[in-house]
């Protein structure tokens, strides 16, 4: 349950480059992965197409669910002590 709360944190240092590269391999940008011109592409994570459920509860899969259903204002915050009143 603890982890929970902690994963919007884990997701901001992974997408500022701050955690470890095995997470940061976890995730790649929208606009890392195709070129259409998306709204908010710049920010949002790309999310894998998955047919199953034990694939959909992936962190992979609801880490970037979760980033890209977060506020732009957040994810647009220079440092974590910033980031964490947004969210």
């Amino acid at each position: 349950m603890h982890f929970i709360f902690r994963k919007p944190n884990i997701l901001f240092a992974s997408a500022t480059n701050l955690a470890p590269t095995r997470l940061n391999s976890l995730f790649k940008t929208t606009t890392s992965v195709h070129l259409h011109n998306l709204r908010n592409s710049k920010y949002d994570l790309f999310v894998l197409r998955l047919s199953t459920e034990a694939g959909k509860q992936s962190f992979q899969y609801c880490g970037s669910v979760l980033w890209n259903g977060s506020p732009l204002s957040a994810k647009i915050q220079p440092t974590i002590s910033s980031f964490k009143p947004c969210i």
